[in-house]
């Protein structure tokens, strides 16, 4: 029996479109769970399945490039990451109205997610190699949201840039294991990786509506939130299918690398288990424990 990508339980419904278009099979327990990862999966759905690609450049995403642009830079971070983005559409001595004219012709443009981010000073030798632009750009409005300085920044951007910030390291890591980028287990890995996003997301809106970045905690019912309590719950059982799929026989058996990356999927909820307490107190509550 197949397993879920989503919680790991054993599963019989396939994604019809990842199976004929890729050749990949990516199987659910429930219509449930399918829909649940629907606004992830569906970035890369079809014949981006196999071997695992992120959607084209979207006009939306052209649109936040632009708006970075245009917002001036709050502190050193922000500066180093505007540049950034005029370095990756060669832009640098350009009106904003000529930046949005190159950040547009980027639309449609399929991007490479690529450990050369992190240009030379982390990789020497590395030097003659050009990061993939669109994948440069998302790397950006990732980073962006994150600058925020909130526990809820990457978590609440929208899913390209969740998606590219959340493989991004762990894609360069692969990379220096030596795995084949385009192999099944690779495409496979990155689905399941990808597939708690959606619910992640719910979770910190959930965690933003209870108490919103420096304010107190009013009391509000997290019933009034669009989380579950399952929604906690399939968390931590998607941490535990994602270690049972790295712990399966591999050319690299990279154990450092999956304790690597459940650390990364931690942070966002780091410094928020008082907000995360006051929701499970909110579920017993209305449960009448």
């Amino acid at each position: 029996m197949e397993e879920c990508v989503l919680c790991g339980e054993p599963s019989k419904l396939r994604c019809g479109s990842c199976s004929s278009k890729a050749g990949v099979s990516l199987y659910y327990c429930s219509k449930e769970h399918q829909i649940a990862v629907w606004p992830v999966h569906k970035l890369v759905c079809g014949e981006r399945a196999h071997p695992f690609v992120l959607s084209p450049f979207e006009q939306s995403e052209a649109d936040r490039i632009v708006k970075v642009f245009a917002t001036r830079a709050g502190d050193e971070v922000e500066a180093s990451l505007q540049s950034l983005a005029r370095m990756a559409l060669d832009a640098e001595d350009t009106t904003i109205s000529q930046k949005k004219a190159k950040a547009d012709a980027t639309v449609g443009r399929l991007g490479h997610v690529s450990f050369m981010i992190h240009w030379a000073q982390d990789y020497p030798g590395l030097e003659a190699q050009r990061p993939d632009p669109v994948y440069v750009l998302r790397w950006v409005l990732s980073n962006w949201y994150r600058s925020d300085a909130s526990m809820y920044g990457i978590a609440m951007a929208p899913f390209p840039e969740t998606m590219v910030f959340e493989h991004e390291q762990t894609v360069r890591d692969l990379s220096l294991w030596g795995v084949d980028t385009t192999s099944e287990w690779y495409s496979q890995f990155l689905h399941r990786l990808s597939s708690h996003l959606s619910v992640q997301y719910r979770l910190m809106k959930a965690l933003k509506a209870l108490a919103p970045p420096g304010a107190e905690w009013t009391g509000q019912s997290p019933a009034t939130t669009p989380v579950t309590e399952a929604d906690m719950a399939l968390l931590d059982k998607h941490e535990a299918m994602l270690l049972r799929f790295l712990a399966r026989p591999h050319p690299s058996r990279p154990r450092e690398l999956a304790e690597g990356i459940l650390r990364r999927r931690r942070q966002p909820f780091q410094g928020c288990s008082e907000e995360m307490e006051m929701l499970r107190q909110g579920y017993a509550r209305n449960r009448g424990e």
